[in-house]
């Protein structure tokens, strides 16, 4: 008899024990746990293998969902004035990164287009849907937890705000640079609706970002290619914002 209970009580014990070890703070009893230990504690003579599938059964089923914070989805406007190549650039980072992307000026409605067609300043007024539209467009892509790009204009910091409110993943690429440059680009290109004759409205309603902004200051004279690397090096080469 001595040889059947000897077994069986070191068993347990080493169950008692290999429990204690993996749950040291607390002994919860749950429904289902009591009997499961009553079942074991039953048999004459349980095998090892059972004992240890019941302790890591029982550490498991104590475990709660994990809680560990999610990064923020990697978001990032291209902002500037027309003609800064805010599209072009969008378009390129989009390639290397394989990214979701988005042209600002394709959510205008169109009141605002021809708005600046005619090469009339828009209102805040007037941007007010077009930013909510934006807003919305960043949200979805968040929604989805997919990274993505933006090219949109984004001239007042109210703007910048409203943008990143709520969006700790968000940046800003800030595209800037000689003027004659801007100029020549808008008159030289072709099917768009914004022309050189509205570039003096917007470098006048452009607020230039302050440093604790955190944007990407980019020159426009660099070649595309080389705009690229110097956002991607801002990045941290693998594409996801750091800190602002």
């Amino acid at each position: 008899m001595t040889r059947t209970i000897l077994p069986s009580a070191l068993l347990l014990a080493a169950s008692a024990f290999a429990l204690q070890w993996l749950e040291p703070t607390r002994f919860r009893c749950v429904p289902g746990r009591t009997q499961a230990r009553l079942r074991l504690a039953a048999l004459a003579d349980p095998p090892p293998s059972l004992v240890f599938k019941y302790a890591v059964w029982q550490k498991s089923s104590m475990s709660g969902p994990s809680t560990a914070p999610q990064a923020p989805t990697p978001v990032v406007v291209v902002m500037g004035v027309s003609g800064a190549g805010k599209s072009t650039l969008t378009a390129a980072l989009a390639a290397r990164l394989g990214w979701a992307r988005q042209d600002g000026d394709d959510l205008h409605p169109p009141a605002n287009v021809e708005k600046m067609r005619r090469g009339v300043p828009l209102t805040d007024a007037d941007r007010a849907p077009w930013l909510a539209a934006v807003r919305r467009w960043i949200d979805d892509r968040r929604a989805e937890n997919a990274p993505c790009l933006l090219a949109c204009s984004a001239l007042k910091q109210s703007y910048r705000e409203g943008l990143r409110a709520g969006r700790p993943g968000l940046r800003f690429v800030w595209l800037t640079g000689d003027r004659d440059i801007l100029h020549r680009r808008l008159t030289e290109r072709t099917g768009h609706f914004a022309g050189p004759q509205g570039l003096a409205g917007q470098l006048t309603t452009l607020e230039a970002p302050a440093p604790k902004e955190g944007a990407i200051v980019i020159d426009i004279a660099l070649p595309t290619e080389r705009q690229v690397e110097r956002v991607l090096e801002a990045l941290g080469h693998g594409g996801r914002p750091g800190p602002a």
